[in-house]
């Protein structure tokens, strides 16, 4: 299991108010976005600058992306510190 850095993309975590609708243009990215509805928010991540963030209730950005590379296995204790070791 290795790590590497999966774009050179600024990206921005963005959390909204629970009732915010899935921005238009969050559909229209094709790299990497996730987004994420809890009963306290609506959680957004994205390419900074990609999406209007008006009624954000808060906007962290200079984020990147790490990917797994092989199979992460769920059963292993600690995995956590072995993603660290990977990445040592």
């Amino acid at each position: 299991m290795d790590l590497k850095l999966h774009d050179t993309v600024d990206y921005s975590v963005i959390k909204f108010p629970a009732d915010h609708l899935i921005p238009k243009e969050f559909s229209q990215l094709t790299g990497f976005k996730s987004i994420t509805y809890t009963a306290d928010e609506c959680s957004v991540i994205v390419p900074t600058n990609s999406i209007d963030n008006r009624r954000a209730i808060a906007a962290d950005s200079n984020w990147f992306i790490i990917q797994i590379v092989g199979e992460l296995d769920f059963t292993l204790i600690g995995i956590l510190t072995q993603l660290g070791k990977s990445s040592g």
